[in-house]
Order: C-alpha cells, then structure tokens, then sequence
C-alpha cells in the first residue's frame, strides 16, 4: 500500500508515515493501532506490531511468540464464543497445565517478573 495511502486510511500525515519506516521518528502506541486497522492486520500481525514498537509487556510477548497461544488468547476475545464454549475451552487449558506438573513441571506466576 502506498505511503500516502496508508497515511490517508490511517489519519496520519504521509511524512510521518515516512519518518517511521527510516526510524527517524518514534511511533505512539495510539499510531500503532491506526495503522494496523488501516492495513488491515491480523491479530498475530498486529501483536507483531505492537512488540516490533515496544508497546508489549513481556508476559504478553511470550505469548504472541507462540502461535497456538496467540491463536487461543485471540479465540477468548471472540464475542460469538458462547460461554459453555468457553468454559470447556477453560477446562482444557487447565487439564494441560495439571498434565505440565504431572510431568514435573510447576508453572510460575505469570504477573512475576
């Protein structure tokens, strides 16, 4: 898509646009959206985006790194998932993490640095 395009679509100025792609110029996490919704990304490009500019915490970055995850976490956000959908989506996702400490593996806090 043509800068002056993007810029348009995104309600950005075209030399901003610019300054972005030579890393002239920083980007505002509010910019990152626009453009992402301008360019019509996906979720996974649009996590991409988010930690290409920083915008990411760490716990969510590991996250976005693991598709299945991504894919997952984006399946949750879905406002047609029916709640018993969700609930039994929920009980496989903790019957995964009692089959990781069944194997030894004690999974950490995720809010702990």
């Amino acid at each position: 898509m043509p800068q002056r395009t993007l810029a348009a679509t995104a309600g950005a100025d075209a030399s901003t646009i610019s300054r972005i792609e030579k890393s002239e110029r920083g980007v505002s996490r509010e910019l990152v959206d626009r453009l992402a919704e301008a360019l019509g990304a996906t979720t996974e490009e649009r996590l991409r985006l988010l930690q290409a500019a920083g915008f990411l915490p760490p716990l969510v970055e590991s996250l976005a790194a693991e598709p299945d995850l991504a894919a997952l976490t984006a399946l949750f956000k879905r406002p047609d998932l029916e709640d018993r959908h969700r609930a039994l989506l929920l009980d496989y996702v903790r019957l995964a993490l009692a089959h990781a400490r069944a194997l030894g593996y004690d999974p950490p806090d995720p809010w702990r640095p």
